[in-house]
């Protein structure tokens, strides 16, 4: 992030008897080269509701002129927004009861997942060793039976063939 604060919310936003409740702000920057499909998610809150330790989690997306554009929460994959080329600002609230647990997040990361233009290929090897040095390729495999386990070992992907 490039801005993290902790307050403490007001009289209304408190626990009976009259336990305060503290909110996370935390702003992250970042530019589109060009217009894209894409969804920011929390990789510590991506998955959860009810069941999240903290009382609320919320992002918010803003555009260079500081124009609302989208928020979510939990389940961010399911909403997909279209943006335009540009400048945008993200804004995180946190809410919790304990100041210390916000300030353990204070470094949280934020992914901007944006939808490729283009299919990517990849190459698939027999082994890793075969990976380092682009030797045998593999078209199919074999999975153990009752096993859950399975080992891709994916070839590197040029930046200049796909930017």
């Amino acid at each position: 992030p490039n801005e993290g604060k902790i307050t403490s919310l007001t009289y209304r936003d408190v626990i009976p008897p009259k336990r305060p409740i503290y909110q996370l702000i935390l702003s992250y920057a970042f530019s589109l080269p060009k217009s894209t499909e894409a969804y920011a998610t929390c990789g510590l809150f991506g998955e959860l509701l009810y069941e999240s330790e903290y009382e609320s989690q919320l992002w918010m997306l803003f555009d260079s002129n500081k124009q609302y554009i989208a928020a979510g929460d939990a389940y961010s994959s399911r909403h997909v927004y279209k943006l335009d080329k540009g400048d945008y600002t993200i804004r995180m609230h946190v809410r919790h009861e304990r100041r210390e647990l916000l300030e353990k997040i204070i470094d949280l990361p934020i992914q901007v997942v944006q939808k490729l233009q283009n299919p990517i290929s990849l190459d698939v090897y027999s082994s890793h060793h075969q990976a380092t040095f682009f030797g045998k390729k593999c078209s199919t495999f074999v999975m153990a039976p009752n096993s859950n386990l399975f080992t891709l070992n994916i070839g590197s992907l040029s930046n200049d063939k796909y930017v």
